[in-house]
């Protein structure tokens, strides 16, 4: 049986909350297609994995998503996913499975897109509320 917890994210860019969600709607919608077609085959259709690859929702994702930057993330998922065509995802993907996976564990799309440069992403931190 499957549990959702009732994980929330707060994202902090140098330091000081953000009043408004840093991602859309649209990102997270378009992140949900890419990761049912490109990551729930590890990860799970629920964000929950079987076997070696991390679960990417509950306390799983407390520990490998918090504290971390966007950038963090952005990185770790562009050069090592999917396995099989690691380094291939295009930036927008990243970012769009980012936002859907953010969005699943309880934080709210807005109307400001995910930061696309490097400088930006490296200010935004993903923290437990």
């Amino acid at each position: 049986m499957y549990f959702k917890t009732g994980l929330f994210i707060t994202l902090f860019m140098t330091g000081s909350a953000l009043a408004n969600p840093t991602f859309t709607s649209e990102e997270a919608k378009r992140g949900e297609a890419l990761y049912n077609s490109k990551c729930s085959s590890c990860h799970g259709r629920e964000l929950i994995a079987k076997g070696d690859p991390p679960s990417l929702t509950g306390e799983q994702f407390g520990n490998g998503w918090f504290n971390k930057s966007l950038a963090d993330r952005f990185s770790a998922i562009k050069e090592s996913m999917p396995p099989n065509d690691a380094g291939n995802l295009p930036d927008r993907d990243v970012l769009d499975i980012i936002a859907y996976i953010l969005k699943f564990n309880g934080y709210a799309a807005g109307a400001t897109p995910l930061p696309t440069q490097p400088a930006a992403m490296d200010g935004v931190k993903i923290s437990p509320k």
